[in-house]
């Protein structure tokens, strides 16, 4: 089954290539059937060619690209499978673009005035949706680049995370990098990483040192002043009398020997 495919996707391949050789041929000629001297009716055939075989070069060649992107994106992903999506995207894109360009040669339209009128489409769309292609071409220079792979672990500084971020590369798209840190699954743009330092297989943090215990005063409770005569409490729970004036006279004086 898969023998059969791929002689299939030769077979389209080949066609394609047939096709834009044959449709640009009768571009030419479309184009230059008044100078020939051509009837109306003999540019009339070779304007509905060149359109057919221009549509039949879309169709085959838009479906080689594809098949030939995918084929490449196995490839990738035998070595990395997390880039192999990015990479098989890109491919078709920078494909499907080649292919429309081929088919406007076939019917010999004028590329400088479309692109032209691209570069000025481009410049608004640039200016409206600047960090969105910022991330694109950041996480495309990621993946040429690659600082780090799927499944590394790694720890991110920079400012705009609010401190270090670290976890596992899960993969690596073109908006986004996805890691998965001790807080659950987190996206970060591909711009924030091209512009932050990356430190593969980190050492651990070290631990943060203790806080100081706040000291705490105990109060000791005041004793209240005692009444003259009334017994006071002490510590070890024993009363004492307070003495009196009057009482202090009396000790000294029967204290004295008898006469």
């Amino acid at each position: 089954m898969a023998k059969r495919r791929v002689v299939f996707e030769i077979i389209v391949a080949a066609g394609a290539i047939a096709t834009f050789v044959v449709g640009y041929h009768y571009g030419g000629e479309m184009r230059a059937a008044p100078a020939l001297g051509q009837s109306a009716h003999d540019a009339r055939l070779h304007r509905i060619l060149a359109y057919a075989l221009a549509g039949a070069w879309l169709l085959l060649a838009s479906y080689s690209v594809r098949q030939l992107a995918n084929h490449l994106g196995r490839a990738i992903a035998l070595a990395d499978t997390a880039t192999a999506a990015s990479v098989r995207l890109i491919l078709t894109i920078i494909g499907l673009i080649l292919v429309v360009l081929a088919g406007l040669a076939i019917l010999r339209i004028g590329v400088s005035q479309l692109l032209l009128g691209g570069a000025i489409t481009g410049v608004v769309l640039g200016i409206a949706a600047q960090q969105s292609l910022g991330n694109v071409f950041a996480g495309i220079v990621l993946l040429v680049a690659r600082p780090f792979r799927a499944g590394d672990l790694v720890r991110v500084r920079t400012g705009s995370l609010g401190g270090p971020l670290e976890g596992h590369v899960v993969s690596m798209g073109l908006i986004y990098v996805v890691f998965n840190t001790e807080e659950g699954t987190t996206l970060v743009p591909n711009l924030t990483l091209l512009a932050s330092g990356i430190v593969r297989s980190p050492r651990p943090l070290p631990a943060p040192a203790p806080a100081p215990a706040p000291l705490v005063g105990v109060a000791t409770p005041l004793q209240p002043a005692a009444p003259d005569g009334a017994a006071a409490a002490t510590p070890d729970g024993a009363t004492a009398t307070a003495a009196t004036p009057e009482d202090a006279t009396g000790a000294v004086t029967s204290s004295s020997p008898p006469s």
